[in-house]
């Protein structure tokens, strides 16, 4: 039944034990009834799903609609205490004990736009988890919703509250503040990793690589944060003010005669995400003054190559103001043959997969053939994470142009880098 369902708790907390779950029930996408039948047609939807909530919850629960589209009610749901069940068990007992019927209710309303046409998203607190500040359920049950990997999907969804998902979101929350915290206090430091001209082994260029240094001086694993860079978008103006420092080390480098080698900057998903991401580069290349021809560009396999003409567009007018381009990781996920056909690339860089398993006669046959095609389209071909002698004698023989690996190099700090330039060239 309707009610003020915090009253309702208070009331309930002087229980000892609850017998109701807690539920935040929101419509999906409820917006577009309002934007493309009028608010009229929006307030009709509320009513009828308000109707089949209220007659659903008779005699079982209480319910308000809290906001907009959003409602929280308590329903009868019986747990025993001393049940132990795995995420997946938890699920199927909830959907059995009330939510499926509440969703076939939903979706069978015979509104002539609702019929089998309108999906929701809940958040569910068991009883055991009924406890403390009503603002507390309304909180942890909100953030079960918005946080359910099927939020986006057109479809119900719900998620289940446990005291390891909510730790789960706290730290990638908190996880956000410290890289925040980092970036603006300069903790983001760049390594270099030394490319090698597989014919000479002299060091012809560098890729710029992203590391975290804490207070502390160490280095944080990057597969503890570059993750979450990517999730929260911190990665794009992290990227930026490593480009102007690199180009600035470049410029100041070759205006007082010191050994320079190109860079190169990895292009991520994320970069495309701003608009303006192109211009960024290329006003802070040009501002600094650096020649074009000391950066490449590298794309990385996490962009979906097949977006249209705007990755082909993207590539043609980095090549067209001067700087090289190349296809990172090829070989795995997204990597796109139209981006080689379609595209004036100067470089392919052979992902590290091809590399990491004993070296049989299928592995050359296969590695060969990519280097000839490659090579044959005029561009050259780089091999990343070698790390074994017998993988660069047979790079060698198929004439390879570029290795990157352990075998070499491992990433190293600038200053490192600049020092193993010099050595060469003593």
């Amino acid at each position: 039944m309707k009610a003020d369902v915090e009253a309702v708790y208070e009331a309930m907390s002087k229980e000892e034990k609850s017998c109701y779950a807690f539920v935040e029930m929101n419509i999906k996408n409820w917006d577009y009834f309002n934007a493309a039948y009028g608010l009229n047609t929006g307030d009709e939807v509320l009513e009828e799903i308000t109707k089949t909530l209220d007659n659903f919850l008779k005699n079982r629960g209480y319910w308000q609609r809290s906001y907009r589209e959003t409602y929280h009610f308590f329903v009868l749901y019986s747990e025993d205490a001393n049940e132990v069940l795995d995420n997946k068990m938890l699920d199927s007992k909830v959907q059995d004990a009330f939510l499926m019927d509440l969703i076939d209710l939903l979706f069978d309303i015979p509104h002539p736009l609702l019929f089998h046409n309108v999906y929701m998203s809940f958040g569910i607190l068991l009883p055991s988890e009924v406890n403390g500040p009503y603002n507390m359920l309304v909180n942890k049950a909100s953030i079960m919703r918005t946080n359910c990997p099927e939020l986006a999907k057109r479809s119900f969804c719900f998620e289940i509250y446990t005291q390891e998902k909510y730790q789960d979101y706290l730290l990638r929350i908190e996880q956000m503040r410290c890289i925040t915290h980092a970036r603006m206090h300069d903790q983001f430091i760049y390594y270099i990793q030394p490319k090698i001209d597989i014919a000479t082994n002299k060091i012809i260029g560098g890729e710029v690589l992203l590391r975290w240094q804490d207070e502390t001086g160490s280095i944080i694993p990057t597969g503890e944060y570059i993750p979450y860079l990517n999730t929260f978008g911190e990665i794009y103006l992290i990227d930026l003010k490593t480009f102007r420092s690199v180009c600035t080390y470049l410029k100041e480098g070759l205006d007082q005669d010191q050994i320079r080698v190109p860079m190169s900057f990895n292009i991520c998903a994320n970069n495309f995400g701003d608009h303006a991401f192109v211009s960024d580069y290329l006003s802070i290349a040009k501002e600094i003054g650096v020649p074009y021809s000391y950066i490449e560009f590298e794309f990385m396999e996490d962009i979906k190559f097949d977006q249209g003409n705007r990755v082909l567009e993207i590539i043609q007018g980095f090549k067209e103001a001067g700087f090289a381009c190349s296809i990172d990781d090829f070989g795995r996920g997204n990597s796109s043959f139209a981006v080689l056909i379609n595209s004036t690339l100067d470089t392919i860089k052979l992902d590290r997969l091809f590399f990491k398993e004993p070296l049989d006669d299928k592995r050359k046959q296969m590695i060969a053939h990519l280097v000839n095609m490659i090579k044959g389209m005029g561009m050259k071909v780089l091999a990343e994470g070698v790390e074994t002698q017998e993988y660069v004698d047979f790079l060698k023989s198929i004439s390879c142009d570029y290795i990157q690996g352990f075998y070499y190099y491992k990433p190293m700090p600038l200053e490192e880098f600049q020092v193993l330039l010099e050595q060469q060239n003593d």
